[in-house]
């Protein structure tokens, strides 16, 4: 994923009043050409090493993702922050902030 990207949801997180999260996107994951369910495993993965109420990104280019990554949040209650689609380029983008245990 680019850092264009990164930095852009950074700069999204500290405008809606998580300067103090911004700086806490865990990981960042780049899901790029892997089909249903491999992004949402690398997502969980992710998920269980973050810290309570840490960020993780995730870029998929799996349409399935826009119904597969709410459903993870719903599920576990985590919390979907952003999700984004890019129609020129088939990206789609996901800011997720883990529940507190």
């Amino acid at each position: 994923m680019s850092s264009y990207r990164e930095n852009a949801h950074r700069s999204r997180l500290a405008n809606q009043g998580h300067e103090e999260n911004s700086s806490l996107i865990a990981e960042t994951i780049d899901a790029h050409g892997l089909k249903c369910p491999e992004p949402v495993m690398l997502l969980h993965n992710a998920i269980r090493k973050a810290p309570a109420e840490g960020h993780v990104l995730l870029t998929a280019t799996d349409p399935s993702t826009q119904r597969d990554v709410p459903q993870f949040c719903k599920f576990l209650e985590h919390q979907l922050v952003e999700s984004t689609v890019d129609d020129v380029e088939g990206i789609y983008t996901f800011l997720i902030r883990k529940r507190v245990s």
